[in-house]
């Protein structure tokens, strides 16, 4: 897999997210599209780390960054990466939004494919 760290960073979307955070004013949510599934993921994964990390010291980034890539850290959920959202998924989000974060001051939901949500 082609490692977009470097053009990801140089999107004018990361730019974007740069200057939310140098600014201290972070949306409450953003949305991000590609057509590239690979793009989107690498680029989520690489927003999630950036939020999640930005007010930690430097010696505890690397350890949550690990756990954001092996996708266990509590305060980021990622949802219809491998399936379609479905009614009980999105059940499921709704009852995860009522909870404070966890170990960070923010929690963030990925939603993958949202184009392909089906309620039945």
């Amino acid at each position: 897999m082609l490692n977009y760290a470097e053009v990801i960073k140089n999107s004018n979307a990361y730019k974007i997210i740069d200057i939310d955070i140098a600014q201290n004013r972070l949306s409450h949510a953003y949305m991000f599209v590609s057509v590239d599934d690979n793009y989107l993921k690498a680029f989520s994964e690489l927003v999630c780390k950036r939020f999640i990390t930005m007010a930690e010291p430097e010696e505890k980034k690397i350890a949550i960054e690990n756990r954001i890539e092996k996708n266990v850290h509590p305060d980021v959920k990622i949802f219809g990466e491998d399936k379609n959202i479905d009614v009980k998924t999105t059940e499921q989000i709704l009852d995860a939004v009522t909870f404070s974060p966890f170990e960070a001051d923010k929690k963030i939901f990925v939603l993958f494919n949202i184009d392909d949500m089906f309620f039945s």
